[in-house]
């Protein structure tokens, strides 16, 4: 006996939705998608600039801070290794939790510009409580200070990701973003 089945295509789904996702899919053609000319612009954006600057020099430092914490840390403790590689991971966990922290007050309030300045004011803070706390003699001071620096310092990277799409707009996210860590990688190249 033999048995065949029929397979009958039925379309289900449209070939897009019924309205554009976002604005910048609603400006469809209308969005200027030559690379060279969206880079000038976004060099001349006095606001990027100086966002770009900031988020270099801060996301420069957290990667050379990154890199050589465990030289760091055994500078002023010798025998330290585990600490050293603890600290590190409550730096990582702490910027975990403040890029959640800091992402949520910026979906609740759009206030772009005032979450990045206290943000990367309290960076600073953070970096200056780090430096000053590394030689206390007290490892738990620098868990401490490293929870802080970490919190803020990779907080900030979110915030300047969201801050790049706000000051740029409608300029592609994608070019915003890779300028943004373009510059942190050339930084962190000078800071090691």
């Amino acid at each position: 006996m033999l048995k065949t089945d029929f397979v009958i295509d039925i379309p289900v789904f449209k070939a897009a939705p019924p309205s554009p996702p976002s604005a910048a899919a609603d400006m469809g053609a209308a969005l200027d998608s030559n690379f060279l000319q969206s880079i000038k612009k976004l060099l001349t954006n006095r606001n990027y600039i100086l966002l770009l600057i900031s988020y270099g020099l801060n996301v420069g430092v957290f990667y050379a801070i990154s890199t050589l914490l465990n030289e760091l840390v055994l500078t002023y403790y010798p025998g330290a290794n585990a600490d050293a590689g603890r600290i590190g991971l409550v730096i990582v966990v702490a910027g975990m939790v403040g890029s959640v922290v800091c992402g949520f007050i910026l979906d609740k309030t759009h206030r772009f510009k005032e979450t990045t300045l206290a943000v990367y004011a309290a960076t600073v803070v953070g970096m200056i409580i780090f430096t000053f706390t590394l030689d206390c003699g007290y490892i738990s001071v620098v868990y401490f200070s490293s929870i802080f620096l970490g919190f803020f310092m990779a907080g900030y990277l979110p915030v300047g990701f969201e801050f790049a799409s706000e000051v740029t707009y409608p300029e592609p996210e994608g070019t915003t973003s890779g300028i943004l860590n373009a510059c942190a990688q050339v930084r962190n190249i000078s800071d090691t």
